[in-house]
């Protein structure tokens, strides 16, 4: 702590036989506005020059190959800094806080780095990665909130949980075909992002991994996705659809909570992959079936078009989504063909009430029809609505 909150320092140059800059060294030194430091420094150590609130630039020479927790955290002024080959490892915090930098470049020669490196750099718009880098850890880019683009090689091989959380102006990033998981909250926030990639590696997604992203209509993702984690989708408000792969075979609560949007599910295997709740009581999304049948999806209890037609088998297994105890009137139909023309069919539904889940509340109309997509209808289908409490 050899110049700790020497308010009235200004300027410094570390000679070239200094070997160790020690902890806390130069922290709170709020007038510090040049550091000159010389080649043959090793390592800047923990919180060396941590709040040093009106340094603008540094310059880290080559002999430096560690730079520690902390080292520059709440230098809010600093808007430039080099960081040489010669650095293999940088610490937690290292640059949060760091509320002018713009642009950043990560060398290859780090290979990882600490957790929250970036945290509240809110003035960061472009990040490079170079190839080498092989990890980006948790909640290293959280709260970057002018954070546009970022260029992750394929070097990395894992992202870590919140990396990227509420990173709310990045629009795309590229992930890597070396990536195996989207981690918990890795994206949650990412308000201006319509669209991304998930390359076929990816087998998981983590809980609330693109909770708030609410600007996606639609996400495609790979037949190599197993599991999709607790509220993964929670609150993406512009979702539509959402093809789930056969692949799936694990899903967590409510993934699509709030995705006040979403109109249809559609899975794509044989057999339901859960029965944990997909949607919460106040949806209108209720049901699931197979992409053979699937019309539409409903379930307010309102609108008789707001019905799904699902295979027969799918009847009982969709009911297994939902709280059955809040059930307030289900109702099953059957089907009769007429006109055909343009492509489309109208159907004639004489729907059936189902004693066991009906506790008197009974919308009185049951007969109805509707135009479907002719390849899309067929005697062989049931029609179901249900309403929740």
């Amino acid at each position: 702590r050899a110049f700790y909150r020497c308010s009235k320092l200004a300027s410094i140059t570390i000679p070239e036989n200094v070997t160790t800059i020690g902890e806390n060294a130069f922290e709170g030194c709020s007038s510090l506005t040049d550091i000159v430091i010389s080649y043959g420094l090793p390592a800047i150590n923990e919180l060396a020059f941590s709040n040093c609130t009106a340094l603008t630039s540094i310059s880290i020479p080559s002999s430096v190959t560690s730079i520690g927790e902390n080292a520059f955290s709440g230098c809010y002024a600093l808007a430039s800094i080099d960081i040489p080959n010669s650095v293999i490892s940088i610490g937690d915090f290292a640059l949060s806080g760091c509320s002018s930098l713009t642009t950043m470049t990560i060398p290859g020669s780090v290979a990882s780095f600490g957790t929250n490196i970036f945290a509240d750099c809110t003035s960061l718009t472009s990040l490079e990665l170079s190839e080498g880098v092989t990890s980006i850890p948790e909640n290293a880019f959280q709260e970057c909130g002018s954070l546009i683009s970022i260029i992750v090689p394929e070097s990395v091989t894992s992202i870590g949980s919140g990396a990227f959380r509420d990173c709310r102006s990045l629009i795309s990033i590229t992930i890597p075909s070396s990536i195996t998981s989207i981690e918990a909250s890795t994206f949650a926030g990412c308000w201006s992002m319509t669209s991304i990639n998930i390359p076929n590696s990816v087998t998981t997604i983590g809980d609330y991994a693109f909770s708030g992203c609410s600007r996606f209509s639609n996400f495609p993702i790979s037949d190599s996705v197993t599991s999709i984690g607790e509220r993964a989708f929670l609150g993406c408000t512009s979702l539509t659809s959402f093809s789930m792969p056969s692949s799936v075979t694990s899903i967590g609560q409510f993934p699509f909570e709030m995705c006040d949007s979403l109109v249809y599910i559609i899975f794509e295997g044989e057999a339901l992959p859960t029965k944990n709740n997909l949607v919460t009581d106040s949806q209108a999304v209720y049901g699931i079936s197979d992409n053979n049948n699937i019309l539409s999806f409903g379930g307010d209890g309102v609108l008789w078009n707001n019905i799904c037609m699902v295979n027969s088998d799918s009847v009982v297994a969709a009911l297994d989504l939902v709280d059955t105890e809040k059930v307030i009137d289900y109702k099953i139909g059957v089907i009769e063909m007429t006109d055909y023309s343009d492509g489309l069919a109208q159907i004639n539904i004489t729907l059936e009430e189902t004693a066991d889940l009906n506790d008197g509340f009974n919308i009185t109309e049951n007969k109805f029809s509707l135009m479907v997509d002719a390849s899309e209808a067929s005697e062989q289908s049931l029609f179901y609505r249900i309403k929740m409490d």
